[in-house]
Order: C-alpha cells, then sequence, then structure tokens
C-alpha cells in the first residue's frame, strides 16, 4: 500500500475465502464497487492522470527495490 501499487488488500472470510467462498466473493465485490464508484468521478483526463501515476510508483517501487536488493544494478 505505501507504493501506491494497490489500493487495498480485501480482507478474507474468518476461516478463509476456501471455507465461506460467497462471503469472499461478496467482500471482493463490494471492494470493487467501492474502486469503480471513484474512478468514475474523475472523467477520462482524470482516469488517466491516475493510471500515469500508479504505472510511476511500479516503476519507482522496482527501482527502489534494486537499489535495496542488489547495490549498484542500476546506475
Amino acid at each position: 500500500l505505501g507504493f501506491g501499487i494497490i489500493d487495498e488488500v480485501v480482507p478474507e472470510p474468518a476461516g478463509g475465502a476456501h471455507n465461506a467462498p460467497a462471503e469472499a466473493a461478496s467482500l471482493l465485490g463490494a471492494a470493487i464497487r467501492r474502486h469503480l464508484k471513484a474512478l468514475m468521478k474523475l472523467g477520462p483526463r482524470g482516469l488517466r492522470r491516475a493510471r500515469d501515476a500508479k504505472f510511476a510508483a511500479i516503476g519507482n517501487a522496482y527501482l527502489e527495490r534494486m537499489r535495496v536488493e542488489i547495490p549498484g544494478a542500476i546506475g
């Protein structure tokens, strides 16, 4: 979450999704609806900006990881 790559971790029902698949689907559906509702407010330009920011965050997280895990691998 801190890198901006994912928006939310959807919790599993008690005992795991394999024990309560309908509840897991409901939790996932609610999370998807929440995020789609927010995205629908952005409009085309806002969606592009949000997508660009997300992809930039993914690239930054990758570069940061490379610097930490493999010193000298980049630059």
